[in-house]
């Protein structure tokens, strides 16, 4: 979850001072963390309308001043793998007719790695003509692509990573798609991957 909110957040500082400052602000219903299909980003809002739900933080109750302490006594106990499987869950069914075949990525204009940046530092091979970006800055780099540019979007095995990456350049007018089975599908289907240094 946490390259996810820094994804959507700008980090995950961020992501908590949004958190304190709507508690602080009062509003009905509960406060949410809800993922929105049409842009892959996660928002912090009351009672989702316009997302799928992963988070329900109920501080009614609460003095609106004392926000902060009620925000990080809820936080303590978030069970985060049921978040993060709720969350894996709202990505694939948003993004599901997305996926991009290995031919579709060889005629794509653009081809971005975007594993994260621990599996990227670690890897010794990547596809051929692509270039890696940070999926947890995406925000910064996205307008770097041409609007209605065709691109393919791939991580280690294709799934949540990949996935809210296309959903998220889609809702930025380019033409996003994810590499079904990611780089493991990739190289498991015999093409051909080439040395990190050489990209």
């Amino acid at each position: 979850m946490a390259l996810a909110l820094a994804a959507s957040f700008g980090s995950l500082e961020h992501w908590h001072a949004q958190l304190v400052a709507a508690a602080r602000d009062g509003g009905t219903g509960a406060l949410q963390l809800a993922f929105q299909d049409d842009s892959g980003m996660l928002v912090n809002e009351r009672a989702s309308v316009s997302g799928t739900p992963l988070l329900t933080l109920d501080e009614s109750g609460h003095d609106p001043l004392e926000a902060a302490a009620a925000v990080e006594t809820l936080l303590a106990t978030i069970d985060w793998a049921a978040v993060y499987s709720r969350y894996q869950l709202a990505v694939t069914a948003a993004s599901d007719r997305l996926q991009a075949s290995a031919q579709e990525a060889q005629q794509a204009a653009h081809l971005i790695d975007v594993r994260r940046a621990g599996a990227y530092a670690g890897a010794a091979t990547t596809l051929p003509g692509a270039r890696w970006r940070d999926p947890a800055a995406i925000g910064t780099w996205l307008q770097e692509i041409p609007v209605g540019a065709q691109v393919v979007v791939y991580c280690v095995h294709g799934h949540d990573v990949s996935r809210a990456a296309a959903l998220r350049l889609r809702a930025a007018g380019i033409k996003a798609r994810f590499l079904q089975g990611g780089l493991e599908g990739w190289a498991a289907s015999g093409h051909a991957l080439q040395p990190k240094d050489a990209a």
